[in-house]
């Protein structure tokens, strides 16, 4: 069976907003990013960057500040070689990371979250993202198994140090699809369409003319539209004596560019409210505990993509009935209307996420290092979805699902004074 398939590029337009208000210390010259740079995150566990060459790509967050993308893999295509990243064209989908190559036809590429394993970071903010190591060889894989067999992602957050500092991000932009393919016009169509039969039949028996269908449809104008993206985010970082914080808050629209019609709320779109706060406190010079929390709460509308029979769909009908007010039916066409496809199927995914590792991390006889950590990943999305059957009645379905992750996790290092790790061991 021959597939067709449409592909629409899309063109956003942005406005980005950005604001930094703090008293900072300038008694360290090195900056931020060139200190994240020296140390790389290497499964569970850091090696210095100069010992593992270019067997791992990292992003920095100067790198995803200003880039207007909903799940912070988006901004990495392109930055790093060896790693293909195939968008999902949906708001807040989440895209498929390839590192050299696809390593299983099933499985998918692995994030490590501040310690804890998921294979989906469309909760996490760019904005509170310090780092990314995207781990290429199979000796930084090993320790993953099986999970990691297309590659493995880590993902560090923002921790806060020194005096006080405010950040303020936002950023308004407006999405549109360019190079959308130009169809025929009803009169064109009719044409080319009386053309055919005489071409195959040999005579004009079965012609249509503009009398019998007055209508001309654009479907792509039909079900395409302009869309807003806009974040907000705030954080706040520092140092209150023993005690590094770092938390902030933030809001993502993203409207998507399916548009269903009559006032219906559907097509696609992606709303996310997200919040977090690190902590770690010094309790001796060689004990220190600490906190990561992150909670998401998401709204994604699914449509059912009538891009396809857009594209099939003659001009000829209009998208209602002008007689009756419901949809049209296409007689003589097994093409479904694309109008009637995207206002009917209706389907919302919402979930709540809830992500939080709690550490402890001790120092002693010089050059040991143990550190231990417990990870509880609470997971409940709720699927409301309706499909409608061949007379357009919607048939309502809802489905819940509530998924708990824990992980715990020990790890003992020994790091002499020369600063290169000489034994380490997870347990």
């Amino acid at each position: 069976m021959r597939k067709n398939y449409v592909k629409l590029p899309l063109l956003i337009a942005a406005i980005y907003f950005g604001g930094n208000l703090h008293a900072q210390s300038t008694q360290d010259t090195i900056s931020k990013e060139n200190k994240i740079e020296e140390v790389v995150v290497v499964g569970y566990g850091t090696q210095r960057k100069e010992n593992v060459t270019g067997s791992i790509g990292i992003v920095t967050a100067k790198d995803l500040a200003d880039k207007p993308n909903a799940n912070p893999l988006n901004s990495v295509q392109g930055r790093l070689a060896g790693v293909n990243v195939v968008t999902s064209g949906t708001p807040g989908g989440s895209p498929r990371v390839d590192i050299r190559g696809v390593g299983s036809l099933s499985g998918n590429t692995v994030f490590i979250v501040d310690g804890m394993l998921t294979e989906d970071i469309s909760f996490l903010n760019p904005q509170d993202i310090e780092s990314m190591s995207v781990l290429k060889d199979p000796s930084s894989l090993a320790i993953f198994g099986a999970k990691a067999a297309n590659g493995a992602v880590i993902i560090k957050t923002k921790s806060g140090k020194g005096k006080p500092v405010f950040n303020l991000n936002s950023y308004l932009g407006i999405k549109t699809v360019t190079n959308v393919p130009k169809m025929v016009n009803a009169d064109q169509y009719i044409e080319l369409y009386n053309e055919k039969l005489i071409n195959d039949n040999g005579s004009s028996e079965g012609s249509i003319s503009r009398a019998d269908f007055p209508a001309d449809t654009d479907w792509f104008k039909e079900i395409l539209r302009t869309s807003i993206i806009n974040s907000n985010d705030f954080s706040a970082s520092g140092s209150l004596g023993k005690l590094n914080y770092y938390g902030s808050v933030g809001y993502l629209q993203d409207e998507g560019n399916l548009a269903a019609g009559q006032g219906i709320n559907s097509g696609t779109g992606f709303n996310r409210f997200n919040t977090k706060l690190n902590l770690s406190y010094k309790i001796t010079d060689n004990i220190t505990i600490g906190n990561n929390f992150s909670y998401s709460k998401t709204r994604t509308d699914v449509a059912q993509n009538p891009l396809l029979n857009a594209r099939n769909a003659p001009p000829l009908f209009d998208p209602m009935n002008p007689t009756t007010g419901s949809y049209q039916f296409f007689n003589g066409y097994s093409i479904a209307n694309p109008r009637a496809q995207l206002d009917l199927y209706r389907s919302q995914v919402r979930q709540d996420r809830m992500l939080n590792n709690v550490f402890a991390e001790i120092k002693f006889l010089k050059d040991f290092t143990f550190r231990s950590s417990y990870t509880l990943d609470n997971y409940s999305p709720r699927q409301y979805e309706y499909t409608p059957a061949i007379t357009y009645t919607p048939q309502p379905s809802l489905s819940n699902l509530v998924t708990r992750n824990i992980d715990i996790e020990t790890m003992f290092g020994i790091i002499p004074s020369t600063g290169k790790k000489v034994l380490e061991a997870i347990i």
